[in-house]
């Protein structure tokens, strides 16, 4: 299968200095302004849905911006079920992350660490400060930590659709 240009882009995303534990399981949250038009500071939203070990369930997650720094963040959603067809001792993880984000300029993305830990400085139960944070019409890519030529704070016009 070829790979979509946008996931050509985030392959180039240096996502390796997000990692702040090599110990720790640590995902690239990639969020993308593909409009014209710059974004104020807001919150973005990321759906998934991945097999967990059955009894681990639903874990907390916390956002990490480049330099280490907890950034906002909260499940909106998270759910899990047995799901058919998932290896014996597994079962469905289903969540909605909802983490703030800086304002974007057009066609600009901005990557963040997300880890499985727990964090008071997360805000998540703070219904005061989501209220006044609008959700964005950010696209949210996930990808792994890896090396790359383009920093954290990138521009999609290095090789995304529509460049």
């Amino acid at each position: 299968m070829t790979p979509s240009p946008r996931d050509i882009l985030l392959r180039r995303v240096d996502t390796a200095r997000l990692r702040r534990d090599p110990a720790e399981n640590t995902v690239a949250l990639v969020a993308l302004n593909e409009g014209r038009e710059a974004t104020p500071p807001g919150r973005a939203r990321f759906s998934a849905a991945f097999p967990v070990r059955e009894g681990e369930g639903a874990l907390p997650v916390t956002v990490r911006d480049e330099a280490g720094a907890v950034v906002p963040s909260r499940l909106v959603r998270s759910e899990v079920r047995e799901q058919a067809g998932l290896p014996p001792g597994r079962v469905l993880w289903s969540l909605t992350l909802e983490f703030a984000v800086d304002a974007l300029a057009g066609r600009t993305g901005q990557a963040y660490a997300a880890v499985y830990a727990d964090s008071p400085a997360s805000r998540s139960d703070d219904a005061s400060f989501w209220e006044a944070l609008p959700l964005l019409p950010l696209a949210v890519a996930e990808t792994d930590c890896h090396p790359g030529d383009l920093s954290p704070i990138f521009s999609l016009d290095d090789g995304f659709p529509g460049a």
